[in-house]
Formats: C-alpha cells, structure tokens, sequence
C-alpha cells in the first residue's frame, strides 16, 4: 500500500507522485509497473493498493475506504475476479455516484481467465457477466491501463465529469484534424451536430470566407487567439445545440501559442456549463497549454484518436450508444 502521507509498504523501487487518483490491483507486478510508468508522465495516487488474493482486506473494503478520502477524486482497479457479485455490484453502485470507477478486466479469453484462475486461486467467471455488471453499476470498463488513466483524467474533474449527451461539436485550426475528427467521432458513436443557418451567418462574420461553414469548425492555420474567442462567444451562445466541445490544437506558430489557445478553452469553459475536451497535439512544445489546463480541472489528450475513444467509451456506459470502442 502507498499514501502520499509517507506511507509505502509496496515492494515498488521508488514511491509515486501525490494526487488525486486511487489505483486498486489484483496484481502487484501491474502496481510496479503502473507507478514506474506514473513518473515519467507525471502522474501521481491518492492511494495505490494491492489487494492480492484478498484473504483479510478486499476491494469492497478499499472502495469504501477510498471513498471516503477527500483527495481521491478517481478510482481505477485491475480485477481478476470478484468472489461476491451482488456485493460488489451493490458497493459499485453506491461509490460510483460520487467517485468516478474505471475498471480494467482481465480474462476475456479462454487462456486469461485461466491464467487469472492459476494467478488468484478462483475462477475469473464469465467476461460478458462483468461487462454487464460494471454497466448496471456505473463502472466504466476499458480494456488497457493507458485508457484507464486517460478516462480517469477526464473524470476525476468535476462538476463536468460526464457529458449531457452524445451531440459534439469540433473545433480546430488544422483542416487534417478535422477531417480525423469526424472519423473518429463517427466510429466511436459521438454525433456531429449540423450547424444551424443562424450559426453559420454568425461565424460568417468575422471569419474567412472560405470556412468550411460546418462542423467539424474548421478555423484554419492562420487562425490567431481572437478568432478562437469570437467562435467559442457564439458557441456558448448556442450551447442548447451541443453537449460537448472538442477543442483540437496544433503546435504553435507565430500566430497562437498553445498558451493562448489553452486561456480561450479556458474562457470557453466558465462560459457554459456543457463538457470541454482538448486536444493539443504535438510534442514539448504544447506542453504548457497543456498544463494551463490541467491546473484549471481541464484534461489535455495527446492523440486525437484516443481522445474520441474515451468520450465514446463514456457515452456508452451512459446511454449504450452504438460504438462504444476499446480503450
């Protein structure tokens, strides 16, 4: 186990960064490995815990107790299997409303359910079976640790944890991401509203003539800090006809800097009480937008395509939309 209060009775060489995130596992070797990997990408846990064969202490007794911790803000855990469904799924239900539960599964084959029965001493159960408990208990289940920290990141920030719906609209200055962004919003069952005639005059106003006049909005490589506020004005306005923004930058020119655009996602945001997500794309030198928006309870995904994939995977344990996708 590991608080950032001095606490780590882990076998892990070197103690994770304090934050908001509570890591439960079934496996110590995934602890070592996800605390190794938390340091290189700034990470850091509330709590990170190893359950083992839960003979004493179980994940009924850590979700409480994480629950219950004022800096824990996100719960992910690695489960094997769980010896007591109904419990858990009364105990998930119950957390779940306040807490955020990512859960990583293993066993979905024939051979991990009984590499996971040789691992922990007890039959994994059917996958399905999970899948569907995890729904009906407000679990969030993604299949890699990767999709488990980008999903925790996304709702470990309230009051927006979770978009009101599955109606999107995109936002960039790079025709290629655009063109992305609707693939992927496609694929991962988010719906890409139609920008009304009113709208499009608005945004005709002050923006290049030749615009896309649609959404994805395409506000094009020159685009400089005051087009993005004037266009985030008129979507806040219009915020009745959008559920989520996705906001995808570049890296910067003399134009915008990745500061400048992370403070107008930020104006945006206070302005409406719908879901921002961003994407600011490209290497070190977006890194400070990036942390701009950390600070201020936005998260800031790296690759587009993941990007979607979480906000899929969301909608789909909320309104069982079509493509929920793996994470």
């Amino acid at each position: 186990m590991f608080l950032p209060r001095g606490l780590d009775t882990t076998y892990v060489h070197q103690s994770p960064r304090p934050g908001n995130i509570a890591f439960l596992s079934q496996s110590g070797a995934i602890v070592n490995t996800v605390v190794d990997w938390s340091l290189a990408e700034d990470i850091g846990f509330s709590a990170v815990v190893s359950v083992g064969n839960q003979s004493d202490l179980n994940f009924f007794d850590y979700m409480r107790w994480v629950e219950r911790d004022p800096n824990t803000k996100a719960i992910i855990m690695y489960i094997e299997e769980i010896s007591d469904g109904d419990a858990f799924m009364k105990v998930a239900s119950e957390v779940s409303k306040t807490k955020p539960i990512i859960a990583i599964k293993s066993g979905s084959s024939d051979r991990g359910s009984k590499a996971a029965a040789s691992h922990t001493g007890s039959l994994s159960g059917s996958y399905d079976v999970y899948m569907e408990a995890f729904r009906r208990s407000g679990v969030l289940a993604v299949h890699t640790l990767t999709g488990a920290f980008l999903a925790a990141e996304m709702l470990s920030h309230p009051p927006k944890r979770y978009p009101l719906g599955s109606r999107a609209v995109v936002v960039t200055n790079a025709g290629g991401f655009a063109v992305l962004s609707s693939d992927y919003a496609e694929r991962y069952g988010i719906d890409l509203v139609d920008l009304p005639a009113d709208v499009v005059d608005e945004l005709n106003e002050f923006l290049p003539e030749f615009w896309n006049k649609g959404n994805p909005v395409d506000l094009l490589g020159d685009a400089s800090e005051r087009r993005f506020e004037q266009t985030f004005e008129i979507l806040a306005k219009h915020d009745d006809l959008w559920d989520m923004c996705f906001i995808v930058g570049f890296p910067p020119n003399n134009i915008l800097s990745s500061e400048q655009l992370a403070n107008q996602i930020l104006k945006l945001s206070g302005n409406t009480n719908k879901r921002i997500v961003s994407s600011l794309l490209g290497g070190g030198s977006m890194d400070r937008g990036r942390k701009i928006l950390r600070e201020h309870s936005i998260p800031s995904f790296e690759e587009l395509d993941f990007t979607f994939r979480v906000i899929g995977r969301v909608l789909w344990q909320q309104f069982r939309v079509s493509a929920p996708g793996l994470l």
